[in-house]
């Protein structure tokens, strides 16, 4: 059901603060204060169902950070590290392949992350490190997803979809 005003999500009333909520399409999901993860809607991270209420994501934890894309998610680990989900057509979930997967999947070739953001049919990643990379693999179709990879090349390590390609080949 729909509404035109705010209301109560039932199931994350469990006495655990919620530290972030992140909306992609189909799903939302909420990282908790304790570094676990609960997603509702399509795809929630629980084998594909359509979940009404927050269920756990299983497979995370210590997550500090959580990015939802269209049919993808992605978790920032407490070691800097990433585990995606979901949808996998153009490497958004950046494990070497365009296998979809409805559990969470290790990211390779990324370490010492600091920061996630995901869009449509991509997810980036920014490390401390400053050194730059941005694996190919995922379509940037929009104006708006081209500023924000180009806003992170500058600040550092990008990555995306599966293909890490040498600093400096940045192919925005």
């Amino acid at each position: 059901n729909s509404s035109n005003v705010p209301v109560q999500v039932l199931g994350l009333g469990g006495g655990t603060p919620v530290r972030q909520i992140s909306v992609g399409y189909p799903r939302t999901c909420a990282l908790l204060v304790d570094g676990t993860v609960r997603c509702w809607g399509a795809g929630a991270g629980t084998g594909g169902t359509n979940d009404p209420t927050p269920v756990a994501v299983g497979g995370l934890t210590d997550v500090t950070q959580i990015a939802a894309g269209s049919g993808h998610t992605c978790a920032l680990l407490g070691d800097g590290t990433v585990r995606c989900w979901g949808t996998n057509a153009n490497g958004q979930l950046g494990n070497g392949t365009t296998t979809d997967s409805l559990l969470p999947v290790d990211v390779v070739g990324l370490a010492g992350v600091t920061q996630i953001t995901a869009g449509s049919d991509h997810t980036c990643a920014l490390d401390a490190v400053g050194d730059r990379s941005l694996p190919a693999g995922a379509a940037r179709r929009s104006r708006r997803s081209r500023e924000l990879h180009r806003a992170l090349v500058e600040r550092g390590r990008v990555g995306l979809g599966h293909q890490p390609q040498p600093p400096g080949q940045h192919h925005l």
